[in-house]
């Protein structure tokens, strides 16, 4: 249900203009992306400060590992299947670039919009980086599928 109210929501803002499309994605961004990781991050911590085990701790065995010591931090591409799960990340950073219809209203285009590029850019990775090292956390390593 909360799908369709928001599909329709969205779909009567989006011929109003660009200043409430502004506002509904600014607090859609906090409301959406930044009040949860920072619940997520708050509640690791409390994790880790009640002494909880963190689910990186326990790997073991040669999938976890590589026959090394520690787990490894890089996705494990075996097939055609994890190469896929790697392109559906990537492409959650398509079109990041689409709003370059908005240079226009900058005052410096060719320093702004590369800079609004690169902020958004780090901002994404800091935050998905964050939710999936909470959940790693978390999650004991050979939970998590």
């Amino acid at each position: 249900m909360f799908c369709i109210v928001a599909y329709w929501l969205v779909t009567f803002v989006a011929p109003t203009g660009t200043r409430l499309s502004a506002k509904v994605t600014q607090y859609g961004f906090l409301l959406g992306a930044v009040v949860p990781g920072a619940v997520l991050l708050v509640l690791v911590v409390w994790w880790w400060v009640a002494g909880q085990p963190i689910g990186w701790e326990t790997a073991a065995g040669a999938t976890a590992t590589d026959a090394h010591e520690h787990p490894r931090w890089t996705p494990y591409l075996t097939g055609l299947g994890t190469l896929a799960f790697l392109g559906a990340m990537l492409m959650n950073f398509a079109g990041v670039e689409a709003q370059a219809v908005h240079t226009t209203e900058l005052r410096r285009p060719k320093r702004q919009f590369p800079a609004a590029i690169l902020i958004a850019v780090v901002v994404s990775f800091v935050i998905f980086t964050v939710g999936s090292l909470a959940v790693a956390a978390i999650v004991p390593y050979d939970r998590i599928t």
